[in-house]
């Protein structure tokens, strides 16, 4: 009878795909997926340490800007106390350490600029 059965039994169509190989197909479909959502991740963790990285680089400069501009203060202060005519021996103590003062900034300064500006040696 069993055989009898499974005669009558129509055959599934040529063109049909089984459910097997459909639940094959999605799991496959799934693991790409995955996979790439993953990718995505490690490439999102990249962005957010550079852009960490570059938070702590700009916190630095801020300070040393700072400082910067502190000297600046500094130096238009003594500038300042500079009286207009006759100087004592101290006023042109003054008058020197605000030059040296000077100096410094600029030396810094032009250290800053050429460091922001340098160029990377080719690679060959």
């Amino acid at each position: 009878m069993k055989r009898l059965v499974a005669f009558l039994r129509p055959a599934p169509p040529a063109n049909k795909v089984s459910i097997f190989a459909i639940v094959r197909a999605l799991i496959r479909s799934k693991r790409e997926i995955v996979k790439e959502l993953q990718q995505l991740k490690q490439g999102n963790d990249t962005i957010m340490s550079t852009l960490e990285d570059i938070q702590a680089a700009q916190a630095v400069t801020d300070t040393k800007l700072a400082a910067v501009a502190a000297d600046i203060t500094a130096l238009i202060a003594k500038v300042g106390a500079v009286p207009l005519l006759g100087l004592t021996p101290e006023q042109q103590a003054a008058i020197d350490d605000i030059a040296v003062h000077a100096n410094k900034i600029n030396d810094s300064l032009a250290a800053v600029d050429a460091s922001a500006n340098a160029t990377a040696a080719p690679t060959a």
